[in-house]
């Protein structure tokens, strides 16, 4: 589970826990906004991408996809998702998510627990949707968003989303910090010691550079790459001539 460089592994307050870095892919506006103030934006369920996001159970009847709408607005109304790749060499990723290379990717130090409450998932692929192990009446029980297939919803996406390579954290919106932005509330995971902020790639075609990023995070020993294509595959590099470092 946890043999991977990446990743260590270690028992802590009650529980067993391990670390994991992860990327979050920004544009280059977004990407300032988050180093200056130390956090990033939770999408919820009103501001997701994908419409399969947390519906994506098979639903045969009209008492079924009625009584879904209502658990999923109920279960997970309440929260708020920050999604993150466990890869930034991903050219795809680049393109959809950081303004085709014109913004960047921040790495975290994320703490996950293990046992007994995980609190951040590796998102599964699959081709069809999630076939029910219970029915109309088992469906109604499932009232707690920590239920086995309450947790299968969450991290469960179409298999042409894979390119992702997508980990997720889900808290609840009281847990966040709220702000009001053109009269709607937005909410935010700041950095802290268990969403740690341990670098900045900036992308082959980002105007950002390290002393901005220095001076928007306030903090000039925050280590800053470079990215830039590969001259032999399709992958994203880091960019180790110093005189191309932006």
């Amino acid at each position: 589970m946890c043999d991977e460089g990446s990743r260590k592994c270690y028992f802590r307050e009650g529980g067993w826990m391990e670390t994991i870095k992860l990327y979050k892919f920004l544009s280059k506006t977004w990407a300032m906004e988050a180093i200056k103030k130390k956090r990033l934006k939770a999408t919820t369920l009103d501001d997701i991408n994908d419409p399969f996001e947390f519906n994506n159970v098979q639903l045969p009847d009209a008492f079924t996809r009625g009584l879904w709408r209502q658990m999923r607005k109920n279960i997970f109304g309440s929260t708020g998702i920050l999604c993150l790749s466990d890869s930034w060499s991903n050219p795809v990723i680049w393109s959809h998510y950081a303004d085709n290379h014109k913004g960047a990717a921040l790495e975290f130090r994320c703490t996950r627990h293990i046992k007994p409450h995980p609190n951040l998932f590796k998102v599964r692929y699959q081709n069809k949707l999630i076939e029910p192990d219970t029915h109309q009446n088992k469906l109604i029980e499932l009232d707690a968003p920590l239920t086995e297939q309450m947790r299968a919803v969450a991290y469960t996406k179409y298999k042409h989303w894979q390119y992702e390579n997508e980990w997720r954290i889900i808290q609840q919106k009281v847990e966040l910090e709220t702000e009001k932005i053109d009269g709607k509330d937005l909410f935010f995971k700041p950095f802290n010691q268990d969403f740690r902020l341990t670098r900045v790639i900036i992308g082959a075609e980002s105007g950002l550079t390290t002393s901005l990023i220095h001076t928007l995070h306030g903090n000039d020993q925050l280590p800053v790459d470079t990215a830039r294509l590969s001259f032999k595959k399709f992958k994203v590099v880091r960019q180790k001539a110093p005189h191309l470092q932006k």
